[in-house]
């Protein structure tokens, strides 16, 4: 966004470079009076200088900004009312001194722009200029200084729209990348939890029953295959097995760590962004038994009642304190979401209960 912004400055107002050149062709009927009127060579040095002094100034105002865009329209209006007594066609001057007011945009635009018009109308009166120069000129200042100041508004608003968008859009790569470390923690530290018990058993096998170690190092070979999986699945965002699978697979996991695991499961029909989430929820919370509860016994229940799923891991560890970690606090987001919430105690053991909403997501 900063390159865009860039942009919008430096081409003065968000206007491109060449957008006030065709407008130059405006200074060309000041030659024409003194054309038809064979002119002292005086009056055309004077008629030249005010056409590329009035050019210059023009070009300038398109980037000015703060005292030298009132000078800038201070010196057309000068030019205006010096051109305005002998040449017909000087009401240029004093539209360009419009453009540059409505180019500025100020806060104040709308009492700069009455007040310019109202000076031209003073000076009409005491310079005595030509009717056209100031009629032509109070029309088109306010026509031009008017669209021209819609025009940069116009623009204004549109960067800040591509801004936004761009902030938008990085907020949600914020989210999804906080959305994948939230999946990892919970993939990889359920995996290698499982893992690094696994090859512990099957080393202190080797010794007595080599067939059994030799089992435990397959089981090890074929969690991480199916990690991998998982773990590109993860990052894609479609890693879902179900439920009723990831409480298999919490069942194999606990037991293959000593505890006994009892279950009730109730049968249950929920959207796939719910069981996703409970899935996790779940894997997360066997993975902190088998790390830090020193349980011996394990209970899983998922039922669904007063319209919600309900999903409790109890446990009769050592319990403790209630602070949260990474995956705690990422799986209470996870469930948030989906407009449930977690509850979670200690004291003689551990319970651990997520319920989510079963009616269906109308978001």
């Amino acid at each position: 966004m900063t390159r865009r912004w860039w942009h919008f400055v430096r081409e003065g107002a968000g206007l491109p470079w060449w957008f006030p050149l065709p407008w130059l062709v405006y200074l060309l009927p000041l030659g024409f009076g003194p054309y038809y009127t064979h002119a002292a060579p005086a009056t055309w040095a004077a008629v030249i200088l005010g056409m590329l002094l009035g050019a210059a100034l023009f070009l300038r105002g398109f980037r000015a900004r703060g005292w030298e865009s009132g000078a800038i329209v201070a010196i057309l209006f000068a030019l205006g009312c010096a051109f305005g007594s002998f040449n017909q066609d000087a009401s240029v001057f004093f539209v360009f001194g419009a453009t540059s007011i409505g180019i500025r945009n100020s806060p104040t635009f709308l009492r700069e722009i009455l007040g310019y018009c109202a000076s031209i109308i003073v000076a009409a009166i005491v310079l005595h200029l030509f009717l056209p120069v100031w009629t032509v000129g109070v029309t088109l200042s306010l026509a031009v200084g008017f669209a021209v100041s819609k025009s940069v508004e116009h623009r204004r608003l549109h960067h800040e729209l591509l801004r936004a968008r761009e902030e938008v859009e990085q907020l949600a790569k914020v989210a999804e990348r906080e959305r994948i470390a939230r999946d990892l923690h919970d993939v990889l530290g359920h995996t290698l939890t499982l893992i690094a018990i696994k090859s512990e058993l099957a080393s202190r096998l080797a010794g007595r029953d080599p067939a059994r170690a030799a089992s435990e190092i397959r089981d090890v070979e074929r969690i991480a295959r199916e990690s991998l999986q998982e773990l590109r699945a993860t990052v894609t965002g479609y890693r879902n097995a179900g439920i009723l699978a990831e409480i298999e697979s919490a069942r194999s996991f606990l037991e293959d760590a000593g505890l006994t695991v009892e279950t009730e499961i109730a049968s249950v029909r929920m959207e796939s962004r719910k069981e996703a989430a409970l899935s996790l929820a779940l894997r997360e919370a066997v993975t902190n038994v088998v790390r830090h509860a020193h349980a011996k016994n394990v209970c899983v229940r998922l039922r669904n009642e007063a319209d919600a799923f309900w999903l409790e891991v109890v446990d009769d560890g050592v319990g403790g304190g209630v602070t949260e970690g990474n995956g705690l606090a990422g799986m209470r987001e996870r469930v948030e979401a989906c407009g449930g919430r977690v509850i979670r105690s200690a004291g003689l053991g551990t319970s651990l209960a997520v319920t989510i909403p079963a009616a269906e997501d109308t978001r």
